[in-house]
């Protein structure tokens, strides 16, 4: 599922399905071209997740970095829907 594209967007996000059996932790949040982040890391450190896209792309404006902790968050609460607690 995407979240958000370069169409509309600074960032190209989607849930990426990883090789195996997903569950609750290790479902992928993809930032392409940039990095991947699991549930797990998301919900246990976002704010971490978030520094390490700045330190990659150092042109990230506040805007754009408080956008991509958005599509984050819907990523988090669709594998809550999915995989539950």
């Amino acid at each position: 599922m995407s979240y958000s594209r370069w169409s509309n967007s600074k960032w190209y996000t989607f849930w990426c399905v990883p090789n195996g059996k997903e569950d609750r932790d290790n479902a992928v949040f993809e930032v392409c071209d940039i990095c991947t982040f699991t549930a797990k890391q998301l919900r246990e450190d976002r704010v971490n997740c978030l520094n390490e896209i700045l330190d990659i792309d150092h042109d990230t404006s506040e805007s754009e970095l408080l956008e991509l902790e958005s599509y984050m968050l819907q990523f988090l609460a669709d594998v809550e829907t999915k995989h539950g607690k």
